[in-house]
């Protein structure tokens, strides 16, 4: 049954044709078998109606016979489909969120079919639409006639659905092309912002660790994908904001060494109106490479290593002595002494005599951009050697004797007057003493001298050794000499 279309039942007779004439809106036509009968209109009350045929025999007595009943199915058309929820043609959504969509039909029967479409940016070309109804479930009420049919599609838009279009179809009976919801609201796809890139001097940063030569500018480009587009605000190590996308550092130095954080934000409406702020956000540390500082010095000893803070390095003539040196830098530094090999460390067994040697410390500076420094810087360390007086040397000399150098006993003429001068030779330089004289130099002057004056002279020479570490050490030694008085 189609409204306004013809129903033509069709009943089999055994014998003839008779007919009366039916009411308004039928027709009739029948041959020896069959009896037809056409509806001009078929309202929708009478969906379910039984319908028969009845025939009277001409013959007595009159027989009436009657066809099987059938029962008439009046299907209705949808007129169209209307998309009622979300209202407006430009829909926020959110990417990969479940955004829900609604479409009602007029009532119809048997229930309609709706499918769900996104058109592929070309809203005058249905070619490429994508078909959207997997995702999709339909209600209806069949307890009802006719009745609508609602279907609610729950989409989880990417980001290519932004900028399409969206809209339903629905067809049940006689709709040769489905019926097209009116509406066809175009999608805007928001995405909150995607963890922050770096960039320097346009070239991609793919680690987190960033390194700059000390002294050298640099400038950081922190970038996401969103839409709607980002907002950008750095963080710096001492948790100071800056409002920028950019972070420039000029003429880096060793304080700028850190973390920085980098956060995109951007302001997303939800489909139902509220609006909501989405962040993300990266971090960079910044390594700041700088070449080797001047070689610390350090002096190893039983109870610990020693930082060397004054030159020169004092020991005594004998020690057994372990030394080393070490820079800081970025990279750490290696570190050598100069002439000794490829170590940092220096062992002497017995040392004799003062000596300067050189600490070298070395780097490579490879910073993120590929550029290559090399770095170095060195340290001399000078040993002194301490030694104890040798054996004093004893010269005498008189007015008219030059000085000479004295080793046997002396011969002096009664009243004779003469000097005695002792060397000693150390480091540090001796103290003298005259045994039994009140002298405290290293000349002892005998005026007039006498025969009983013959005696024995001794000077007594002395140094204080002070090692840089470790312990004092005194040093001492002596020589004699026998002077005899001649009479004249």
């Amino acid at each position: 049954m189609l409204p306004n279309g013809n129903f033509s039942p069709v009943f089999k007779l055994k014998s003839g044709c008779i007919a009366y004439y039916p009411r308004i809106n039928f027709t009739f036509s029948c041959n020896s078998t069959v009896f037809k009968i056409t509806k001009g209109y078929v309202p929708r009350s009478d969906h379910l109606s039984t319908w028969r045929c009845r025939f009277v025999t001409n013959s007595l007595p009159v027989q009436n016979l009657f066809s099987e009943s059938s029962k008439l199915i009046v299907q209705v058309p949808i007129h169209n489909v209307t998309m009622t929820v979300p209202n407006g043609n430009l829909i926020y959504v959110i990417e990969n969120k479940r955004s829900t969509f609604i479409c009602n039909t007029s009532e119809g029967y048997p229930e309609a079919k709706i499918s769900w479409f996104i058109n592929s940016k070309t809203p005058y070309n249905t070619t490429d639409e994508k078909e959207v109804t997997k995702d999709s479930s339909q209600l209806s009420d069949q307890n009802k006639y006719p009745f609508s049919v609602e279907s609610k599609l729950q989409l989880y838009p990417s980001k290519n659905y932004n900028g399409t279009r969206i809209y339903c179809k629905a067809s049940n009976v006689g709709n040769k092309v489905p019926v097209t919801s009116g509406r066809k609201p175009l999608l805007y796809v928001q995405y909150p912002p995607t963890s922050p890139h770096f960039y320097i001097d346009s070239l991609h940063v793919p680690v987190e660790n960033v390194s700059v030569i000390l002294n050298n500018t640099i400038s950081v480009f922190c970038e996401s994908n969103s839409d709607p587009k980002s907002k950008y605000a750095w963080t710096l190590p001492n948790r100071t904001d800056i409002q920028t996308n950019v972070l420039t550092f000029g003429n880096v130095q060793k304080e700028d060494d850190g973390k920085y954080c980098c956060m995109a934000e951007n302001w997303i409406k939800t489909p139902d109106g509220n609006i909501t702020k989405r962040t993300n956000e990266s971090y960079i540390q910044l390594s700041v490479l700088f070449p080797p500082e001047n070689p610390s010095l350090y002096y190893h000893e039983a109870n610990g290593v020693m930082n060397i803070k004054s030159l020169p390095l004092k020991v005594v003539k004998g020690d057994s002595i372990k030394i080393s040196c070490n820079s800081t830098g970025n990279p750490q530094p290696h570190s050598q002494w100069d002439g000794h090999g490829n170590d940092n460390e220096i062992k002497y067994t017995s040392i004799e005599k003062n000596r300067t040697i050189l600490c070298k410390a070395t780097n490579q500076m490879n910073d993120t951009l590929g550029n290559v420094t090399h770095g170095t810087s060195e340290t001399n360390l000078t040993i002194h050697v301490m030694y104890p007086p040798t054996e004093p040397t004893l010269l005498f000399s008189t007015d008219t004797i030059p000085e000479m150098r004295v080793s046997k006993p002396l011969r002096i003429i009664e009243n004779s007057t003469f000097t005695l001068r002792c060397l000693g030779h150390s480091d540090p330089y001796p103290s003298y003493h005259w045994t039994n004289q009140s002298v405290v130099n290293n000349s002892l002057i005998i005026n007039n001298t006498q025969r009983h004056q013959s005696r024995h002279f001794t000077c007594n020479v002395k140094n204080v050794m002070n090692r840089t570490f470790g312990r004092q050490e005194q040093g001492t030694n002596s020589t004699s000499i026998s002077v005899d008085v001649l009479c004249k």
